[in-house]
This record gives structure tokens, C-alpha cells and sequence, in this order.
């Protein structure tokens, strides 16, 4: 049996320390330990047990034991992250660096396998994750843990090994090669029945996008607490419906159009496969997730095409081929999954091929890939400059808060009135990313905004719990995060991953049914546009403030502001038409009193002229 088939298939039982043993000492190649005595202190209020399991060269396997039960929940998984950070932090750097250590919860139903690296003062863990909901799904893991089988006599190679093992990158261009496959296969099939193939482009790309967006979310148990609905979705109609190549017109268009707008008012017959299944009450549970993403397109949706079952049998082996999680890698954590970073690397790489089909072309055209550990620089910078601008604090104790580059230096502490007024300017500061593409640098902007939001709010005196994370997120993107695209493709992407980070931090009970609509519309926030172009009407629209607008207008703007906010937050009864019309309502205003302006100059100028002419 090949090597990457016994991993997975050990990985997909794994729920003891013997399999932990078999497959580091029999699949890997690793030897027993001289000593398994671990050669630090065990944090004896978090860890049951601890030792070393295996070796090879000068790399050891670490295997803790945790006393904290895992109960399928993101809350237990970032409690159980933030033990191991803490955990690996406190080691010596000898112990931290070409180092394997291996946690499970106390019931072995959770494990992570984390390869910490240091790049300067900061600690990386990068790590892969096998949970109770993601076993079936370790086909790519497997492949990748295979990197690290060893022979005797390759004690040398261990690093190089590791690094390939745990190597995002590696696993971004599985993803992206099974992505591009299925993603041609389905349109070529679907360009034979029409000739409108860049709109088939498009419909394809929106197809995936929404699939994967609800693979992404599904993992919150939206869908009636099922992590696996739409593969579930999927095998009802295939058990029972496979051949009528139905499954888009009659399941998928109702779950996006329908139930996930909460628009599902007639249950289908078809959809009561048995007593005990009955997809009905499940797509009338959907959550309300609003935000655009699953209204209907004219542009797209209403192709006159057919997709057959043997497409979808394509897609859900591909998409159930992956762990997918929407939680994205930071400069301090990386995961061997997919997240929604790599979403945003996939469209800038291949979305526009049809437009863009040589490299030289796509660099003229501006698309970029800037790596995330650069936009954090150059955001964390601009903040201390910012910020030490408005407030005169002590430039090296800005750096220290902005830039928390290793886990043991002390955090600087704010007198009370310094906290409240950092977190005050926090609130009000506004980033806008006018070219930003996938959205790299808004998700990144809105990451350590929060972050250093959550640690003003300590040092305010406020307790942790009083912090609610979905709520200042909320309030984050609406207040200070705005971008701009030229491209359609790239402002939607952009507002995926907006919605997926605040799908992150939403507690259970707002993912409930019958809660309101979870996510905010981003429609006025992410635009399609040109941002060279600021002026209207001799009135300098720039990031912080529209400038120079007549007295005259002041009202007009305020209502456009406020139908703005209204809209964002999902109030009733407000629409993105009508706020639309009162943008341009105010645009034309603008623009008419320009008009009435440059007429009375021209009379202004004309007047001496014509009283010259009358005299003569």
C-alpha cells in the first residue's frame, strides 16, 4: 500500500497514543527515543501528559496530552490554540525550532501537529488540524505528511523535509491545480450549449464561489448543526434523483435564491426523501445570510444552460477533497487548509484569464500579489506614524503596542486616559485600499485593528468577555475599512472575505434561525470603480472627507450618509436602488450647482462686455 494511503487512513482513526507511535516509528521511518522524558517543565494545569515519542536526527517528536476535552466547537479549538501558543513560547528556542509537537484534547478526538519556526524574534506555528468533522477529508494532508518519510542515512535532510511537509504553498497549488480542472471542465461543457462564453465564465466562477463560500460557513453547523450539509445535500438527490441532471435547476437555485434568503415559502415534495429525512424543515432553518452574494444576477443566473450530474460529480469530489476553514492564516499561524486568503490568490491567478493571457499583460493591468507579511508591515507602520501623529505618545512605546513581534515582550501599558484615547482614534480612523483587488489588505487592516482594539479595551478595565468580537468587527468594516476595484471580480472576493472573517467570530446563538440577517451589505463599502478619479464637479471626493460641498447640499449629504448605514446594517425597507438613486441624486446636485456657478461667472465675465456694446 502506498505510503500517503496509510497515513490517511491511520489519520482518519487516529484517537490513541499507539497510532500517534505507529505512525512516526513504523509508517515515518522515525526511530524510538533514548529518553522520552521531556527535557522542560510540563504546564501541569493544562497538560495530562507529556514526553517524547520518536526522534530522528537532531529532530524530536513532542506528544502532549491536554486535560481540555474538545466538544466540536470553534471556542474549544481557539482555547486549546491559545495552550499550545502559550505552551511553545515559554520553551527555550533550542526546543522551539526543527521540533515537531503533537497535542490532542483529552479525549484524542482533536489533534494538531504543529511545526513551530522562528523568522527573527517571531514564532510561527505552522500547523494541520484533524477534527471529528474533517476525517474524511485528508487526502492532500496525507500526501503532504508523506514528505516527511525518512530512510536511514537521511538524518541531514530532516529540515528540508519539514519545511516541505508544512509548506502552505505546496498545498496551495494542489488546490489551485484541482481548482483550475474543474473549473475548465465545467466551462467548456457549458460553452458548447451557448455562445456567450464570457458570461459562462462568469456564471462558473459565481457557481464555485458560492459553493465554496458554504463550504467555508458550513463549518459554523448553520445548516441544522450538519458540518456537512451540502456533500449530504448533494448524496440525497444523487441517491434518489441521479440521471435527470436536475440538481442545480431544482436544489441549488432554491437553497441560494430561496432558503438562504429566506425566501423558501413553498416546501418541494422531492425534498422529503424519507421520514426521516426531510430537506424541507432544513432549508426553512437556513440562516439569513445576507450580504448579496446569493441574490439572483440577471447577468449570470438566467443562462439558457443545463448542467448535467456528471459536472457536480466533478465539483463535490473536488471540494470534499479539502479541509476548509475560514479562519485565515496570520503572520503568527499558518494552516495546512483551505482559507480564504488562498480564495483571493485563485481569482487574481486565473479569474480574468479570458482578459489578461500573458503574465507581462497582467502586471500592466495592476493585478499583484503582495504577500501578507509585507501588507502587515506596511499597515502596523503606517499606525504608528498615524498614531503618534495625533496623540505625541512615545514613538518607541507605539512600536511596542503596534508591533508585538515576539510572545515574550511585555505588552506596554497605557495610563487610562492614553488607552481611551488610542481606542477612540481607532474608532474613527479610516483605511481605504483604492486598488484592493482580493481584499489582502482590508482583511489584514481589519485583523490588527481588532487586535489592538481588544487590548485598549483591557487596559480601559474592561473585562475580556465584555469584548464581543462579531459586533466590533461589525463595527470595524463599517466605520473604517473601504476599498476599490476596477475589476467586478475582485470587489466580490473582497467582500467574501470580509464576510467570512466576521462569520468567524459570530457566536452560536446569532447563528441560530430566525436571528437577523447575520451578514452586513458591503455594497457602498467594496466598489467597482476607478479610484483616479476623485473629482465631481470641481468637489475633491478623498479617502477622509468629501471636500468643499456648498452649504446647500449639506442635508443632501447627510441623508446619502445615513441611507448608507442604514443600508450596511440591513435595516428594512432599504434597498441598494435606493441608495443608489440618492447617490446619484447627490452627485447631480452637485454637478447642477457647478452649472449654476460656471453661468454666473459667465455672466459675470459677460456683463461689461454687453454694457460696452449697448453704449456703442
Amino acid at each position: 500500500m502506498e505510503i500517503p494511503i496509510q497515513i490517511q487512513n491511520l489519520l482518519k482513526e487516529i484517537n490513541s497514543k499507539e497510532d500517534l507511535l505507529k505512525l512516526f516509528r513504523e509508517i515515518i521511518g522515525f526511530k524510538a527515543p533514548a529518553i522520552s522524558e521531556t527535557p522542560f517543565d510540563v504546564d501541569k494545569k493544562n497538560i495530562k501528559e507529556a514526553e517524547i515519542i520518536a526522534e530522528f536526527g537532531p529532530t524530536k517528536v513532542f506528544y502532549l496530552n491536554l486535560l481540555f476535552p474538545f466538544e466540536d466547537s470553534f471556542a474549544d479549538e481557539r482555547k486549546i490554540r491559545k495552550i499550545e501558543r502559550q505552551i511553545i513560547s515559554k520553551l527555550q528556542s533550542s526546543f522551539q525550532r526543527q521540533n515537531l509537537f503533537v497535542f490532542s484534547d483529552l479525549n484524542k478526538n482533536y489533534w494538531d501537529f504543529i511545526y513551530p519556526v522562528k523568522y527573527g524574534p517571531r514564532l510561527v506555528l505552522k500547523r494541520f488540524t484533524i477534527r471529528p468533522d474533517n476525517r474524511d477529508k485528508l487526502r492532500t494532508l496525507s500526501i503532504q505528511f508523506s514528505n516527511l518519510t525518512v530512510e536511514p542515512g537521511e538524518e541531514n535532510q530532516i529540515y528540508k523535509k519539514l519545511e516541505e511537509t508544512f509548506s502552505v504553498e505546496a498545498v496551495s497549488e494542489h488546490f489551485f491545480k484541482d481548482y483550475e480542472e474543474v473549473f475548465n471542465a465545467t466551462k467548456e461543457a457549458l460553452q458548447k450549449q451557448s455562445s456567450e462564453h464570457e458570461r459562462i465564465h462568469r456564471f462558473v466562477h459565481q457557481l464555485l464561489n458560492r459553493l465554496m463560500f458554504l463550504y467555508f460557513v458550513q463549518r459554523r453547523g448553520v445548516f441544522n448543526g450538519d458540518k456537512h450539509f451540502l456533500a449530504n445535500f448533494w448524496n440525497a438527490y444523487r441517491n434518489n434523483f441521479e440521471g435527470k441532471n436536475e440538481f442545480y435547476d431544482k436544489w441549488l437555485k432554491v437553497l441560494f435564491f430561496e432558503a438562504l434568503n429566506r425566501k423558501f415559502f413553498s416546501p418541494r415534495d422531492y425534498f422529503k426523501i424519507s421520514k426521516e429525512l426531510n430537506l424541507n424543515s432544513v432549508l426553512q432553518l437556513a440562516p439569513y445570510l445576507n450580504g448579496g452574494l446569493f441574490w439572483e444576477d440577471p447577468e449570470v443566473d438566467y443562462l439558457n444552460i443545463k448542467l448535467s450530474d456528471n459536472l457536480f460529480i466533478k465539483i463535490f469530489d473536488f471540494l470534499e477533497s479539502y479541509n476548509f476553514t475560514a479562519r485565515e492564516n496570520t503572520p503568527l499561524d499558518e494552516d495546512l487548509e483551505i482559507d480564504p486568503e488562498m480564495l483571493g490568490n485563485i481569482y487574481e491567478a486565473m479569474v480574468n484569464v479570458s482578459e489578461i493571457p500573458s503574465e507581462d499583460e497582467r502586471h500592466k493591468a495592476g493585478i499583484f500579489y503582495t504577500p501578507k507579511t509585507e501588507i502587515d508591515l506596511m499597515i502596523r507602520r503606517s499606525l504608528v506614524e498615524f498614531l503618534f501623529n495625533k496623540t505625541k505618545i512615545d514613538k518607541l512605546k507605539l512600536y511596542q503596542f503596534v508591533f508585538p513581534e515576539t510572545e515574550d515582550e511585555v505588552m506596554p501599558k497605557f495610563n487610562r486616559q492614553e488607552a481611551e484615547r488610542i481606542y477612540h482614534i481607532l474608532d474613527k480612523i479610516t483605511i481605504v485600499d483604492p486598488a484592493c483587488g482580493s481584499g489582502h489588505y482590508l482583511v489584514s487592516a481589519l485583523q490588527i485593528l481588532f487586535d489592538l482594539k481588544k487590548e485598549l479595551w483591557s487596559q480601559m478595565g474592561n473585562s475580556e468577555e465584555s469584548f464581543k468580537s462579531f459586533e466590533e468587527k461589525r463595527k470595524i468594516i463599517e466605520n473604517s475599512i473601504f476599498g476599490v476595484d476596477i475589476k467586478e471580480w475582485a470587489a466580490e472576493i473582497a467582500k467574501l472575505r470580509l464576510w467570512l472573517d466576521l462569520m468567524v467570530s459570530a457566536e452560536d446563538e446569532q447563528l441560530q434561525p430566525g436571528s437577523e440577517a447575520l451578514l452586513p451589505n458591503l455594497a457602498f463599502k467594496i466598489r467597482v470603480g476607478d479610484s483616479l478619479v476623485q473629482e465631481i464637479g470641481g468637489i475633491f471626493f478623498g479617502a477622509k472627507e468629501i471636500q468643499g460641498v456648498p452649504r446647500s447640499l449639506i442635508a443632501l449629504k447627510k441623508q446619502l450618509v445615513d441611507a448608507k448605514r442604514a443600508y450596511f446594517r440591513g435595516e428594512k425597507g432599504v434597498t441598494e436602488p435606493m441608495v443608489k438613486s440618492k447617490e446619484i441624486q447627490f452627485f447631480t446636485a452637485i454637478i447642477d450647482e457647478k452649472i449654476n456657478e460656471l453661468k454666473g461667472e459667465i455672466q459675470r465675465i459677460e456683463a461689461p462686455l454687453t454694457n460696452l456694446l449697448k453704449n456703442n
